[in-house]
């Protein structure tokens, strides 16, 4: 069985990586101690310094644009944290199959990806693949797996992943007629699956965090629902 798995808020997140880049960027001023404190965005956002700056339209557009690229820049992706139990949980998972990264960063940042993996404990550092597309995730999948071997695609945007299986199939028919009988797509951060106006043709699990009780039950769904 083969795990492709996501990375940027699947595996990784970022505290106030972001907070302390924006500051700097914009030379907003803020003291690095409040920047400490932030826990999200919308704390950041709510400072009286960010505030002020985005009165201002041109500032207001010119803040966006940069927030827009935070997810690709290296600064922010080195410092990276892993998110709550992934690395135990991915350990785990490997004892289950293969593992490889699938990930839609800018192309150029495999070695970064590869360190940062590598440094935070993850397993099979070295598998990681950069994406420009969902549906490329789906090819890169495919490619890696061997003939008939079973995909289980995690990935905290689930329903995009699952709307890029039909872009895919319409220039590649003959892979997803040969992924839709052995492939499963995990909603990371998610309690109950995504619904959809459409049939999916492979099952969509919930995984609702690494903790050791939800990856358990994602085992037991997985032996249910893993195609045969």
């Amino acid at each position: 069985m083969l795990f492709a798995i996501d990375i940027d808020a699947t595996i990784a997140t970022d505290r106030n990586g972001y907070a302390r880049y924006l500051n700097n960027k914009l030379k907003l001023g803020i003291e690095e101690s409040v920047i400490e404190q932030i826990k999200c965005y919308h704390d950041f956002h709510s400072l009286p310094a960010v505030q002020n700056y985005l009165q201002e339209p041109d500032q207001r557009d010119y803040y966006q644009a940069i927030y827009n690229r935070l997810q690709h820049e290296p600064e922010i992706q080195q410092n990276l944290d892993p998110l709550p139990n992934a690395v135990q949980a991915l350990n785990t998972i490997a004892q289950w199959g293969n593992i490889i990264y699938i990930t839609c960063r800018q192309p150029g940042a495999e070695a970064l990806t590869r360190e940062w993996l590598a440094r935070a404990g993850f397993p099979s550092p070295e598998h990681v693949t950069i994406c420009a597309h969902y549906h490329a995730k789906y090819l890169a999948a495919y490619e890696q797996a061997a003939p008939r071997e079973k995909i289980i695609l995690i990935d905290d945007h689930a329903e995009e992943m699952v709307k890029a299986f039909f872009i895919m199939a319409k220039n590649r028919l003959d892979i997803a007629v040969s992924l839709r009988r052995r492939l499963a797509v995990v909603a990371f951060d998610h309690t109950e699956p995504p619904t959809f106006h459409f049939k999916v043709p492979f099952p969509v699990i919930a995984l609702p965090s690494w903790h050791p009780n939800d990856l358990a039950q994602l085992q037991q769904k997985k032996r249910r629902t893993a195609p045969d």
